[in-house]
Formats: C-alpha cells, sequence, structure tokens
C-alpha cells in the first residue's frame, strides 16, 4: 500500500529584495507502507521543507501530495491537525521535552486534547519498550542526552502512529547512544510503522531500506544501502 504520494511538489521561498529560492522544484516520491528511508543531502538541499509538507506543517507549495491514498492538499488547518495527530509522530534533533516535566507526563502530552482510557497504560508500555522503566517519574532535564531522545521517540508513538517522521534524531548525541537510537528506531520499522528519517551520516542512513539523496532541491538518486 502507498503511504505516501508526492508528485510535482514545488516550494519557492521569498527572499530579500524580490529574490526567489527554489526549496524544492518538482518532487516525485512515492513510498510504501512499512518503508525506512532515509533522506540525505547538504544544508539548503531542501530536505527538512520535504519532511515538514511531509508531515504536514507545511501547505504553501504547490504539487499533489496523497496522504494514504487521500489528497491533502485542501484540507483546512483543523482536519490537517487531526490527520497529523491521527498518523504521524515527530521526532526532533532537539527533542523538544518540557524540561521540568515527568518523563511519563512528557510522554502523554500528545493525548492531552483528546484522551482516551487507555493513553496511560499505553504510555507505561512506551516507557518499557524504550528501555527507562526506572525513570518514569524523573524530569526530562535529569535525564542523558541519549534518555532524552528516547522519551522524544516514546512520545512520538503515543498515538501509534502509522508513519514516524526523524529529524536528524542522532544529531546531538554521542555515537555510540545514537547506535541505541537508530536500533530502536529499526525495530519499530520492524514492527509495521513506516519511518522517513533526515540525517548528514552515512552510518546512521544504512540502517534504513532506501536512501533518497536530495540536492537544490531535485530528487538525484533513489538507492538501497
Amino acid at each position: 500500500m502507498k503511504v505516501i504520494e508526492l508528485e510535482g511538489i514545488r516550494k519557492v521561498y521569498e527572499a530579500r529584495k524580490g529574490n526567489q529560492t527554489n526549496a524544492l522544484q518538482g518532487v516525485d516520491l512515492t513510498i510504501e507502507e512499512g518503508d525506512f528511508v532515509a533522506v540525505m543531502g547538504p544544508s539548503g538541499s531542501g530536505k527538512s521543507t520535504l519532511l515538514h509538507i511531509i508531515g504536514l506543517l507545511d501547505k504553501k507549495y504547490s504539487g499533489e501530495y496523497r496522504l494514504n491514498d487521500k489528497s491533502v492538499i485542501n484540507l483546512s488547518e483543523n482536519k490537517r491537525a487531526d490527520l497529523r495527530n491521527e498518523e504521524i509522530g515527530f521526532v526532533f534533533q532537539r527533542f523538544n521535552l518540557l524540561k521540568r516535566t515527568t518523563v511519563i507526563n512528557n510522554i502523554l502530552l500528545p493525548t492531552v486534547y483528546r484522551k482516551t482510557k487507555d493513553d496511560l497504560k499505553r504510555a507505561l508500555r512506551l516507557i518499557e519498550k524504550v528501555g527507562l522503566n526506572d525513570k518514569a517519574e524523573h524530569r526530562s532535564n535529569e535525564l542523558s542526552g541519549g534518555e532524552v531522545q528516547r522519551v522524544a521517540i516514546a512520545r512520538a508513538l503515543i498515538k501509534d502512529p502509522t508513519i514516524l517522521l526523524a529529524d536528524e534524531p542522532t544529531g546531538n548525541i554521542d555515537s555510540k547512544t545514537a547506535c541505541i537510537i537508530m536500533d530502536l528506531i529499526k525495530k519499530i520499522n520492524e514492527e509495521g510503522t513506516t519511518v522517513i528519517l533526515i540525517t548528514h551520516e552515512e552510518n546512521v542512513a544504512k540502517y534504513a531500506k532506501r536512501i533518497i539523496r536530495i540536492l537544490d532541491g531535485k530528487i538525484i538518486k533513489d538507492e538501497t544501502p
């Protein structure tokens, strides 16, 4: 099943003095259910813009985008937010956790506006899944960088998304901890979640099933590592 279909995606930024920057120049990309895709490219190549479009964080672009076989181009902000909350989990390089909030409450943040009776049970299962059983009541500012990233991954999974988007998930941690994080992300993919990550690191990209290389807003290579 095709989870993501992009056709002719173009994104233009207005620069100073009336100049324009073509962030994406006609991107065509199909990602199947259960795929694991690494997006690579130098700074300014358009990879973060691509991730923001896929994650429904940016709607100012042209082209066609279908998510789970449904066009998202003309959705209202509320419907985009609902779809994003239901289908997509985000893991960021800078973690974006609340520093003085406990691990368990950080993981539960995405459920604040739409709670269910099973949220707490699921959060506790996710804490066990990421190997932080003894840290549930610790504040995030008491954790190591690797532990914080594992909390961020658990938070991204709390709504059981079909897609996990990771923007440089190993960028702020040491290489040994990065291996632990990537092993965890690989396991999540093997359990059925579609994973798309951005990275500058070849060693990280090799965990993926596909490597998409992007330059100057264009896909220049789609390869299997």
